[in-house]
């Protein structure tokens, strides 16, 4: 027993003694000094049955908070003043992928984008802890064991001991991944029923008058001789009326799609087709087209005019991409219950910012009056809307490969009729 609380139990007894005299006064003198010593014994056997309750109970209680910790469905970890990890709880396993075995004794590093490494995030959120004591709801990235990049929600404050000193810092890190991807979709669909109202208003205001104006044009062309000096005019004015109708009508059919018309489709043959609709711009740019088609390929439940425009603006885009000596791969295999469509370029490539913003509506790096935005906005939606995915990887000054997936159809029961959902296996 530790010399301190033998100290204690000593002035504990000499107060007893003193409490007996004061009690029994001139009888006292009379007690015999081993009597006074049983009496001693007695209270310190009960004295050490108390501590080791009272161990007891702080064990049970330490072992039901720590379980409590331990099972926490957010992760846990805590890191002694080296950065190293002393504690790493079950959420910490659920979350990241990463054991306590594997993770215990180690830095967090490899749970740490490289670029937040490199600006030294680790660090300044222990300085921020140390200067304010906590940090709470601190938003950032994290990778898992598997690569996948998550949004998480972390909150750390200071671990002391009883003296204060400073033993290192605790973090509760929730993943808010699915949170925010809920939230960009509810963004997204705000932002498609404005878009809805305003595309609406713009044909029902620019459409007629539009129309007459190229109507117009048209029809004094007609009239005029082939050496007239206003028909290239005439002619400017046509296409542009063309081309504002056509902007019209992409923002109609992406605020206010229709209803797919689905049945069985053969991928291999709907790309033949776009990539001969698309053979004349191959020529002009002096692209070469390397087609990589798969024999036993499986179908697909499809729209195919949809999925048509789907292969039609990622093609498009990957011809307006490429400088010289243009190169475009088209490969189609299955895997893992998908239809893989991998579109490979050798272009210009898309910078790292705008990976995540390819798809939102009008985004483009085009120059003006060559892009709406529009196109892979509406590639995503239509392959989302088929179950299927879309991704992309790019290297700027390399080239880009988009990768679109749809669930393969297998069996007689995923046929349904037209305008129904798609099967899945």
């Amino acid at each position: 027993m530790e010399q301190r609380i033998l100290s204690q139990i000593e002035e504990f007894l000499e107060e007893i003694d003193k409490s007996l005299r004061e009690e029994l006064s001139s009888n006292f003198s009379s007690i015999k000094r081993e009597d006074i010593e049983k009496i001693h014994e007695i209270l310190i056997k009960y004295i050490h049955k108390v501590i080791e309750l009272a161990k007891k109970g702080r064990s049970v209680h330490e072992r039901v908070l720590h379980s409590i910790i331990q099972n926490y469905s957010d992760a846990v970890i805590a890191l002694d003043n080296d950065y190293k990890i002393f504690f790493w709880n079950k959420g910490a396993e659920r979350i990241f992928g990463y054991t306590a075995e594997e993770m215990l004794g180690k830095t967090v590093d490899p749970i740490i984008p490289q670029e937040l490494r490199e600006k030294g995030e680790l660090e300044w959120l222990f300085e921020e802890t140390l200067r304010r004591g906590y940090i709470e709801n601190y938003e950032t990235e994290r990778i898992t064991k598997d690569g996948r990049r998550i949004i998480v929600n972390l909150s750390r404050s200071l671990i002391k001991d009883e003296s204060g000193e400073i033993l290192g810092s605790i973090a509760i890190v929730k993943d808010v991944t699915k949170v925010k991807e809920l939230e960009k979709q509810i963004q997204h669909s705000d932002k498609l029923a404005l878009i809805g109202q305003i595309a609406a208003g713009i044909a029902h205001e620019i459409g007629t008058p539009l129309n007459v104006i190229s109507g117009n044009a048209e029809y004094i062309m007609m009239e005029m001789g082939e050496d007239n000096p206003y028909k290239e005019e005439l002619e400017t004015i046509i296409s542009q009326a063309e081309r504002i109708a056509n902007l019209i009508k992409q923002l109609l059919e992406f605020a206010r799609p229709r209803k797919p018309n689905y049945k069985k489709v053969d991928v291999n043959k709907e790309i033949a087709h776009v990539v001969e609709l698309l053979r004349h711009q191959f020529e002009k740019s002096n692209i070469k087209l390397n087609l990589k088609f798969s024999d036993d390929l499986p179908y697909i439940w499809a729209d195919c005019s949809q999925i048509h425009q789907v292969f039609l603006n990622i093609i498009v885009n990957a011809i307006q991409a490429i400088n010289e000596n243009g190169l475009i791969e088209i490969e189609t295999f299955a895997r893992d219950g998908y239809v893989n469509i991998k579109f490979k370029d050798n272009g210009v490539g898309i910078l790292p910012e705008h990976l995540d913003k390819i798809f939102e509506p009008f985004f483009t790096t085009k120059e003006a009056g060559k892009g709406t935005g529009l196109g892979l906005a509406v590639s995503k939606r239509i392959t989302d809307e088929h179950r299927g995915k879309i991704e992309v990887e790019s290297t700027p000054g390399k080239g880009t490969v988009f990768t679109v997936k749809f669930p393969t159809y297998t069996t007689k029961e995923d046929e349904q009729d037209d305008g129904g959902e798609p099967g899945s296996t």
